[in-house]
């Protein structure tokens, strides 16, 4: 109670740690913008470009910067939310008809039904998309103990282990014996149509960062591409604290 009414009241302060996306030039300042509930998350608070209920206060110091070439690199990691978003976006020739200007054909919604596929499912693998074709060419093996499915990565040659999702082996039966012919990094195309998707999945939202020491703007549609999906991955499963050695373990990386 003593608690509340010193809220209440103000007497008593809070400090709050945040993470920026973007890059201070200087190590302390002010960050006047509006705060309130995350637009996706509703256990988290996020600057929103509507009107919030906080505004941060003056001297604000920069505790650590050793995440800012991930900014200034315009990289971006989607919520698990979005991933899901994304999955339940329906393909048919009636929802991507506003991309052409003429008649959906057949192959136009096979297109944009393996994209959506295949990028969920690296969402949720977090492989490299030259590797994607081992989980569906028997490349591959399967823990049914562990519930994992392993493959040994092209670029690295290190063996990564992957937890089996539903919606994993959902698609992993979909595409059994499946060449993929659209989301492939043989296919130059790939990432046009991918951010075509994210568009019509409603990605629009307004992303600033800073690149090369000049600040941009860009809805999130344009800045996702098949790598997105490693970031995304490595966010969700941090997001859900899994722990770090398995992250590795799924990954291949070394850290």
């Amino acid at each position: 109670q003593s608690l509340s009414a010193q809220l209440a009241d103000r007497s008593l302060s809070r400090v709050y740690e945040a993470v920026v996306r973007g890059s201070f030039r200087e190590d302390s300042g002010t960050v006047d913008a509006p705060i309130g509930r995350h637009p996706a998350d509703r256990k988290r608070m996020a600057v929103t470009e509507q009107v919030g209920r906080y505004k941060l206060a003056n001297g604000i110091p920069v505790l650590d910067r050793s995440r800012e070439e991930q900014v200034l690199a315009g990289k971006v990691a989607l919520l698990e939310e979005q991933v899901m978003k994304i999955y339940k976006f329906e393909v048919t020739k009636e929802s991507i008809k506003d991309i052409y200007k003429t008649e959906v054909q057949e192959e136009q919604v096979a297109r944009y039904q393996e994209i959506k596929d295949m990028f969920v499912f690296q969402c949720l693998v977090g492989q490299r998309i030259s590797d994607l074709p081992k989980f569906f060419n028997g490349e591959n093996e399967i823990d049914t103990e562990h519930n994992t499915i392993s493959i040994i990565q092209k670029k690295t040659g290190v063996r990564a282990y992957i937890p089996i999702q539903p919606i994993v082996q959902e698609l992993l039966d979909k595409y059994n014996g499946h060449t993929l012919k659209y989301y492939s990094d043989k296919n130059t195309t790939t990432n046009s149509y991918l951010r075509k998707l994210m568009e019509l999945v409603g990605f629009k939202e307004k992303i600033t960062y800073e690149e090369n020491g000049k600040q941009k703007t860009e809805p999130l549609f344009e800045l996702i591409h098949t790598h997105t999906a490693r970031h995304t991955f490595v966010t969700i499963m941090c997001r859900n604290d899994v722990p770090k050695e398995t992250v590795i373990l799924a990954t291949g990386h070394e850290d």
